[in-house]
């Protein structure tokens, strides 16, 4: 008889790595009364207060500070006036992704976003790596952010008239190496935000309302007074722009997109960070009021408003000036600057300073929840579990997460965490549009309560190979040239991407979709939308450097040696032998 997957007897160090959580049992210990759960009481779950307007807040938040006011000005040097455009390309990716997210939000509500839906649709190992390499996309991106808003600050003071002596670079960003800096405001935003997460999340989000409203109010503004400077020379023809000095490499032709489609889909893996957010949204979901109805405008909601911000912005700012001549650390307020706008530039800065400043809360909420529904898996330290008596907050998982993100904010360069941001991000929503395909379609499905799902072994595998050609046919197409012999190579990578489509389109014509209940979100125009989502994906991280790739990897190794000493043996999953401390 074959042996069960599910317990942890008996089971070597490779099972155990790829056994699935039930989906049945991760979303009953969010509904069953206190009296069944081994001595687990009301203090110790989460408050259900949020609706759709707190989640769009929230995710908007997370995305508009770091696109607008942070990396535009590092993508625009590849994608030139195209960068709307890159927008787009990243909003119609995450658009993808939005929709797969929508449907696990609201199939598995519990808190724990990519980390629990992997965990369920393709093993612990690949669950425990996804919820370590949320660490980036949240924990990181805090940082990056961080460092953007103490640039903007010390530019919004200087505005103001304080005086240089009185802005020391150490406080704001003092670059000792291509490495390291110092930037100790940076550090000191992090805590501040980490002891508002700790107070609670209701008044989290009711700050986050108040600033994300006021932020699409200064955005607006930014748009309507900048589209007043735009010079229509600078989207055709940037290198001809002699009152900035610009030049132009021989390769950039002084057009609309000066490093062609393939600068345009760089910098949309670049401007990818930007969206880094949104998916905090389902992070929330065990405290949300209606998840199925509120999750999806939450999510869908965040990328609409996102990325008409990002495309109004992008061409205001590309307009004013050209892009050999755009600042990488406060793009916009020295835009208008340029201008001699000192009091619109003083505006945009200020605007900064609350964008990144919610949006660095906004990173630092989604991790304190994936350490907790992985401390309530047994995978990580069982103290990240724990919800304070008085609070109800998880005050240990904030503590961790803030001083992490702290002295990365206040010692590494954000050059260096960019592209890694990117990185990580991108692999976590490659896995979860293979999670919606792989669930889908499963060979068998017991009583929807207990939701075991038997998956297709081959599709499985089809899914898997369809991502890794996907990757190497973006690598293909970015590296190399359309001429024999490349051409062979990146001609079989499009006929293989191409049948593993068709025969996913084939595994929906002959299998029937399993009733899920009335509350989930079914992801539409499945497996075309997934299948769309793993492509766009994979395109994009294959434009990134090859070093971010060896960053993420070295990434993966820390959180691999955790798994194998502390995870695997810990795991509750291992105690499936009928009793119920499957549940705790």
């Amino acid at each position: 008889m074959k042996k069960s997957l599910v317990g942890g007897k008996g089971l070597t160090l490779f099972q155990k790595m790829f056994r699935r959580k039930p989906i049945g049992r991760t979303v009953e210990i969010t509904r069953r009364p206190s009296s069944i759960v081994e001595e687990v009481d009301d203090s110790k779950n989460l408050d259900r207060v949020l609706g759709a307007l707190d989640l769009m807040a929230f995710g908007i938040a997370s995305c508009v500070g770091s696109g607008i006011f942070v990396i535009a000005g590092v993508a625009g040097q590849y994608a030139g006036a195209g960068l709307f455009l890159s927008f787009v390309i990243g909003g119609v990716s995450c658009l993808f992704c939005g929709l797969c997210y929508c449907e696990f939000a609201t199939r598995v509500p519990v808190s724990g976003s990519a980390y629990t839906y992997t965990y369920c649709a393709l093993g612990e190992i690949v669950g425990f790596l996804i919820g370590w390499d949320l660490t980036l996309e949240y924990g990181i991106s805090a940082a990056a952010v961080a460092q953007g808003w103490s640039s903007y600050l010390q530019i919004f003071l200087s505005s103001c008239g304080v005086p240089d002596k009185y802005l020391p670079s150490i406080l704001f960003g003092h670059n000792l190496n291509e490495y390291f800096t110092i930037n100790i405001m940076a550090g000191l935003l992090i805590m501040g935000c980490t002891v508002l997460l700790i107070k609670g999340i209701r008044e989290s989000a009711t700050f986050t309302n108040f600033v994300t409203l006021w932020n699409i109010l200064l955005i607006a503004f930014y748009t309507i007074a900048g589209a007043f400077y735009v010079d229509t020379e600078n989207w055709f023809h940037p290198c001809s722009n002699t009152k900035y000095g610009s030049s132009c490499s021989s390769d950039q032709h002084n057009a609309f997109f000066p490093q062609g489609f393939r600068g345009v889909v760089r910098g949309a893996g670049i401007v990818f960070f930007s969206y880094v957010g949104f998916d905090a949204v389902s992070c929330l979901a065990e405290e949300t009021k209606n998840v199925r109805r509120n999750m999806a405008l939450g999510i869908l909601g965040t990328l609409t408003i996102a990325t008409c911000l990002y495309v109004g912005v992008s061409l205001v700012l590309l307009g004013m000036v050209p892009f050999t001549a755009l600042d990488q650390s406060s793009p916009l307020a020295d835009a208008f600057k340029s201008h001699n706008q000192s009091v619109i530039a003083a505006i945009v800065s200020f605007g900064a300073l609350t964008t990144t400043c919610a949006t660095t809360l906004t990173s630092l909420l989604g991790q304190p929840r994936i350490f907790y529904r992985m401390s309530k898996d047994g995978l990580f330290f069982s103290v990240f579990g724990r919800v304070h008596k008085h609070l109800r907050t998880l005050v240990y998982g904030s503590l961790l997460s803030g001083v992490i993100a702290a002295l990365i904010g206040t010692f590494i360069n954000f050059s260096l965490l960019a592209e890694m941001i990117s990185v990580g991000t991108l692999m976590a929503y490659i896995l979860i549009c293979s999670g919606v395909i792989i669930l889908r379609y499963p060979l068998k499905v017991t009583h929807l309560t207990q939701s075991v799902v038997t998956t297709n072994p081959f599709l499985v595998w089809a899914v898997v190979f369809y991502a890794i050609c996907c990757i190497g046919l973006g690598f293909a197409l970015d590296e190399l040239n359309f001429e024999f012999p490349d051409l062979y190579l990146i001609i079989a990578l499009s006929v293989f991407v191409i049948a593993f489509f068709f025969y996913f389109l084939y595994i929906d014509y002959t299998c029937t979709t399993p009733y899920l209940g009335d509350n989930v979100f079914l992801c539409p125009w499945c497996p075309v939308v997934p299948a769309l989502g793993i492509f766009s994906n994979s395109y994009m991280i294959a434009s990134l450097k090859w070093d971010s790739f060896a960053r993420v990897v070295a990434w993966f190794f820390v959180g691999l040696s955790i798994y194998i000493f502390y995870g695997s043996k810990h795991s509750k999953l291992n105690f499936d032998d009928g009793n119920q401390r499957i549940l705790n």
